[in-house]
Formats: C-alpha cells, sequence, structure tokens
C-alpha cells in the first residue's frame, strides 16, 4: 500500500470527537468538595477549572493545585453514554450476560483505577470475600456510573453530621 492509499483509507474512517463539555480531565476540590472540569493543568501553577452553572453560562475558576486531585478519562462511557473518570464507583447493571458473571462474585459495585499500566474496576472489599480486579473494557457495556469516590464520601459525611 503506498501513502496516497493509506491517507484514502484514512479518511474513509469515520473520525469522532469528544463533545466540548466532556473535558479529559476532572478535579475534586478538597475545601470546597466540588467536582469541576479541568480546562488547564500545569504541575506547579495554579489550575484553571470550570463549572457549569443552572443558567447553562460557564464560570472559570483559578485554584491552587495543592487542593486539588485531578481525574483522568478512562476512554469510555457508561451504559448511559456518560464519560467514566478514574476513581468512579460503578455498578454492574443486571441482568448481567452470562459472559460476565464471574465479576459479580464480590459484589455487583466498584471502583475504576489504574493499576499495572490498565484500567480495571475492583470489586468486594479485603475484609469480606477478597477482592476481584477485571480490566475494564470488557465489562464496559455494562457499567452504570453512581459518582465520584470523593463526591459519595462527601455526601456520606455530609449525611452523618
Amino acid at each position: 500500500m503506498n501513502t496516497a492509499d493509506l491517507i484514502t483509507a484514512l479518511e474513509s474512517v469515520p473520525q469522532t470527537k469528544p463533545a466540548p463539555h466532556r473535558g479529559r480531565f476532572l478535579a475534586w476540590d478538597r475545601q470546597q468538595q466540588k467536582m469541576f472540569t479541568v480546562v488547564q493543568f500545569t504541575e506547579g501553577t495554579p489550575a484553571i477549572l470550570a463549572e457549569a452553572r443552572p443558567n447553562g453560562m460557564t464560570s472559570h475558576l483559578v485554584r491552587n493545585p495543592d487542593t486539588l486531585s485531578v481525574l483522568q478519562w478512562v476512554g469510555t462511557f457508561d451504559s448511559d453514554k456518560q464519560p467514566l473518570y478514574e476513581l468512579d464507583v460503578v455498578q454492574i447493571k443486571t441482568p448481567l450476560p452470562p459472559e460476565h458473571e464471574l465479576f459479580t462474585r464480590a459484589g455487583n459495585v466498584g471502583v475504576i483505577q489504574w493499576i499495572e499500566g490498565c484500567w480495571v474496576v475492583i470489586f468486594g472489599s479485603p475484609d469480606k470475600d477478597g477482592l476481584w480486579l477485571t480490566p475494564l473494557y470488557p465489562v464496559k457495556g455494562v457499567l452504570n456510573r453512581l459518582g465520584n469516590r470523593y463526591s459519595i464520601e462527601a455526601q456520606a459525611q455530609s449525611a452523618r453530621q
């Protein structure tokens, strides 16, 4: 295949672009206990974040990076077409196809994490039956996003007070 044929072949592949509102990174502000979309972030400099307002406008904020936990988009979506990010808490939809039955032995709620060069979902509890790990991509179509670990912990803490 010559260069012209390769270019023609590549041009025929449908191009997909992420929607403009879907950032590649989110940031959990530990002081405000809020999640923001990252607009610009360079280590050691203030981060520029975006927050969607109820009136449809977006406000931009500058934050000290020391107060942020930055979370990466994992490159896929849940069953409702919502983007999945690291430390998202996900639930396996039921009924589960037979090929995914193995993953529910430790429960059907897990957390997405980057381990050994791969996005995985960790199910279970070290206190109970142990932990089960599975690569994210075989189960991506059967996951519902419940929230992010930080936001769920903040809601639980707020409810206890």
